[in-house]
């Protein structure tokens, strides 16, 4: 019985770490059975749950994004001086290393004007400087919240996704390590 929980809880760890919920949840949901109440099983439940809820963020978000999107053509002119003003003070910001402040104003020109230049790029930057930041700090959490925000700005981004992935897969880790001392 405890060799076949292995097989299960080896399963579901393999396809959490590939982002494969159902995979994961179906694997943890066979090991339950096999020992109920287990703490492995409720702490793998949770992180899925946790996965899940997530990834309807961010595709909630997504598509909150492309609804309330206003075209370049519908700027104004006093909105494009604002937009431009709020996108130099950010890249200033970001030369002088200050990433928080080159956030907070690349976030109010994604506001004001989505398309404009590359916003969306310069975001996605620094995002990711920011998470490997957080995770180099051991807040592992914090970082991928962090990638997520880059990762809904950048969907097809492979590398803040390996980020994610990987930071997932050190954390479920570090909480088997736990359970089996």
């Amino acid at each position: 019985k405890r060799v076949e929980f292995e097989r299960w809880r080896q399963q579901a760890s393999e396809a959490y770490a590939n982002h494969e919920l159902v995979r994961a949840r179906e694997a943890v949901d066979t090991a339950a059975v096999l020992f109920p109440g287990h703490q492995w099983c409720a702490e793998m439940t949770r992180l899925i749950a946790e996965s899940e809820q997530a990834d309807r963020r961010v595709a909630t978000e997504s598509t909150r994004r492309a609804e309330s999107r206003p075209t370049r053509a519908a700027l104004s002119d006093e909105l494009r001086r604002e937009v431009d003003q709020a996108n130099r003070e950010a890249q200033k910001a970001f030369e002088e290393g200050d990433l928080t402040t080159a956030i907070e104003k690349w976030e109010t020109v994604e506001r004001m004007a989505p398309d404009y230049l590359t916003v969306r790029k310069y975001l996605v930057n620094a995002y990711k400087f920011v998470g490997v930041e957080q995770y180099g700090q051991g807040s592992l959490t914090e970082a991928i919240n962090t990638w997520r925000k880059a990762a809904l700005l950048d969907p097809g981004n492979q590398e803040i996704r390996e980020y994610i992935r990987r930071t997932e897969n050190e954390i479920l880790k570090l909480r088997e390590l736990s359970y089996e001392q």
